[in-house]
């Protein structure tokens, strides 16, 4: 299926993303290690080489030995001390390329580091196809070649090939004395009795050394690779011996340690070692039926067990056998093939007519089947186009609605904003006529500038009809209060008035009287 593209897709093939997130994998990695989080350390390797393998670009060697000198700590922490030291022999290899002008005492640190790293490595068992019956998720071989792949190599490291890359490299050469003294006793001579020893000075100049304070951290698994060479030694040359003397030889370890080397040498089919607590003594070679699977040694050997040397017997003897035969039957081999070749030429006459039918129709079925596939595939890239269309149109459906609804409520507030200047002069003139009267006047004296701001035509008006009805209430009060002068005015007119026109009536009366009287005298 192809992938849709899309505008928050992530493109890894873009060398600015890979280099981004190769960025970000680097420094969580120094996050993790930081936090001691070593799993997800691991995590982060495994995401940084799978980006690197996506990458075309080559990579600076700084970076490369970085990453070499991390991955071998990650393989320290996790105990795998065959890929630390892998890790470390890289780690070295880049850093001497890249330093053309290292100092000699420098080279020699770095040397020493390697070349310990690799004799620390445990000592391989005789019969790795033992671990197969033990795992239950992946193979041992499978765990070591998906490690390898971190490091960039064909197939997984041993302890023989690294000691071998680290002679051939020249990192024998270049560790101090005393760490070449180190690898000389444990790989190439072969003494037991003085073999412990000899390590131990070593290791003492090892822990007693400022300058080789890194690698204290190998003593632990050198004195258990130290051990091992002992046990394999001694038992070449020895039968028996008290356990005692065995401890003897042995000076830097106690009873309990060599003991469980032992058990753990028993339990991997290493060797063939009987414990007697009874008589405290150690018993080698016992087993004739037990043999290695090897034919070569590992490290120093000076002659096979008891069981290796009865396997060796009958292998010699399965191969005199094997020539006496040729020797009494030297055509039978040829006899046998020519009736096996003319067996096999009429089984192909008998079966060749129906072979040749049946590759016509396997033919066949796979021009069908590839013809089925094509049409498919048309199918399948028809109906993404059709979806990819289809989406188009519906996102340019949606980006046409989305400017309809924009330029919308552009004219929304277009229309609001020239109502609201509208509105402001209609405001403004109102404002001016009010002022160009004297009830205006009255109410814009009464109100400040952030409530003149503020007035709109309905408050305008309302302010003119509230202004209105308090003159015209006032002028009721005022005129009220007149009609309640006038009233008291009036009634205290009447009341002087009142005798005084009764006075009047009285002086007419009487003077119609008087004129009566003499009118009835003419």
């Amino acid at each position: 299926m192809k992938q849709t593209p899309s505008p928050v897709t992530i493109n890894l093939n873009n060398p600015e993303t890979q280099q981004m997130n190769l960025d970000t994998r680097l420094v969580q990695l120094d996050a993790a290690i930081q936090m001691e989080l070593w799993q997800e350390a691991y995590k982060a390797v495994e995401d940084i080489h799978g980006l690197m393998t996506l990458s075309k670009k080559v990579f600076q060697p700084k970076m490369m030995a970085n990453y070499y000198q991390k991955l071998a700590l990650v393989f320290w922490k996790s105990g795998n001390l065959l890929f630390h030291a892998a890790a470390v022999s890289k780690h070295f290899q880049l850093t001497r390329e890249m330093k053309r002008n290292i100092s000699p005492d420098e080279l020699g640190k770095m040397a020493s580091r390697v070349l310990v790293a690799c004799l620390a490595v445990p000592i391989p068992s005789q019969h790795p196809d033992f671990d197969k019956f033990i795992e239950t998720d992946r193979t041992p071989q499978e765990k070591m070649a998906r490690l390898a792949v971190l490091l960039s190599l064909q197939q997984p490291p041993t302890r023989q090939s690294l000691l071998k890359d680290a002679v051939r490299f020249g990192v024998v050469q270049a560790a101090t004395p005393q760490v070449q003294d180190i690898y000389q006793w444990l790989e190439v001579d072969f003494h037991p009795l003085k073999l412990c020893r000899r390590i131990e000075k070593g290791i003492k100049f090892i822990e007693e050394a400022e300058d080789f304070s890194n690698l204290t951290q190998y003593v632990p698994a050198l004195k258990d690779v130290t051990l091992v060479r002992l046990l394999k030694q001694v038992s070449q040359v020895y039968q028996s011996m008290q356990f005692s003397r065995l401890l003897e030889l042995a000076p830097f370890t106690d009873a309990f340690s060599l003991e469980s080397v032992i058990v753990g040498s028993v339990r991997h089919n290493d060797m063939q070692i009987r414990l007697d607590h009874r008589t405290q003594t150690v018993h080698f070679g016992t087993d004739l039926a037990e043999a290695q699977s090897r034919d070569v040694a590992e490290g120093p050997h000076l002659q096979d067990m008891p069981s290796e040397q009865i396997r060796t017997q009958l292998m010699r003897m399965l191969e005199v056998l094997d020539k006496s035969l040729k020797t009494i039957h030297p055509d039978k081999v040829k006899i046998e093939n020519d009736t096996l070749r003319s067996k096999i030429v009429e089984a192909y006459h008998h079966s060749k007519q129906r072979e040749h039918k049946r590759i016509l129709e396997r033919h066949n079925a796979i021009e069908e089947r590839k013809q089925y596939l094509e049409k498919l595939s048309i199918h399948r890239e028809a109906e993404e186009q059709r979806t990819q269309e289809q989406q188009l149109r519906e996102r340019q459906k949606a980006e046409e609605e989305r400017l309809k609804a924009e330029q919308i409520k552009r004219d929304e507030q277009k229309y609001k904003e020239q109502m609201r200047v509208i509105q402001q002069e209609h405001i403004q003139t109102k404002l001016n006529q009010l002022k160009d009267t004297e009830l205006g006047m009255k109410i814009l004296n009464k109100m400040d500038e952030k409530d003149i701001a503020e007035l709109d035509t309905d408050k305008i008006m309302a302010k003119q009809v509230e202004e209105l009805e308090r003159e015209k209430k006032e002028l009721m009060a005022r005129l009220k209060a007149q009609d309640k002068k006038v009233d008291h005015m009036e009634r205290a007119k009447r009341k002087e008035e009142i005798p005084l026109l009764k006075e009047a009536s009285e002086k007419d009366k009487e003077l119609d009287k008087v004129r009566n009287y003499f009118t009835s005298l003419n």
